[in-house]
């Protein structure tokens, strides 16, 4: 096995065996002469995951793990996102960061929405004080007329559409993959651009399968664990 991924498995099991976030990890010292290489081999190797959002450093006290201990429900099913985090006493706080008609093009929209106007509601959300995830709800001005009046409020998609008395579900097939953030990521959600995101997209329909909403989220993978359920 290459020295490099030994000594990186070593340190991500240490911290994966953390009961508290903040443990602190060994140093480089010690490290180094656990696997007999260099000090500076051992640094390349934390400051790569310090990048990565698996560890924090202080100055002058040594690198800590942030092992997540708090663990949160994956959108997978149209169980209000708001309503989860309060279900799990879980602090959520939810900023508005776009509410607009979607002015470029994009592929994905046209395919789905055909030719309608297309409105895009951007969500921040902030889970026990961290900047977690991007909400991005994507709208037919046909069918939501007033939206863009109505979109300044909209904290909740899930309650908007109860206000409407509107049912809707989920498509059979949802899309969970995993990107790098892009500079538009990092501005929002202020993390290092080698920090995974996780990306959920989805499409809801209403009774008459018409397709009510395109909806992508975007989670930080390095602050908390997430779990996936369907009921």
């Amino acid at each position: 096995m290459d020295k490099k991924v030994e000594i990186r498995d070593y340190i991500i099991e240490t911290i994966k065996s953390s009961e508290d976030k903040g443990k602190k990890l060994p140093s480089e010292n010690e490290i180094a002469n656990k696997f007999d290489v260099s000090r500076h081999s051992v640094r390349q190797i934390y400051n790569e995951l310090e990048k990565m959002g698996r560890l924090y450093s202080v100055q002058g006290l040594g690198r800590f793990s942030s092992n997540k201990d708090i663990a949160i429900e994956l959108a997978m099913n149209s169980k209000s996102f708001t309503d989860k985090m309060k279900e799990n006493n879980i602090s959520l706080v939810t900023k508005i960061i776009c509410a607009d008609v979607v002015k470029s093009k994009n592929k994905k929209l046209e395919i789905l929405f055909k030719d309608k106007e297309v409105f895009k509601l951007a969500r921040l959300r902030i889970i026990e004080g961290e900047k977690a995830a991007i909400h991005y709800s994507y709208l037919s001005t046909d069918k939501f007329p007033n939206i863009r009046e109505e979109a300044k409020t909209i904290t909740s998609i899930t309650k908007y559409y109860r206000d409407k008395d509107l049912n809707v579900k989920y498509n059979d097939k949802s899309l969970l993959e995993i990107e790098f953030p892009t500079v538009e990521d990092l501005e929002i959600l202020n993390c290092n651009s080698l920090v995974p995101l996780l990306v959920y997209q989805g499409t809801l329909y209403d009774e008459n399968m018409e397709l009510v909403e395109y909806t992508k989220t975007k989670y930080r993978s390095d602050i908390f664990k997430y779990y996936i359920s369907n009921k």
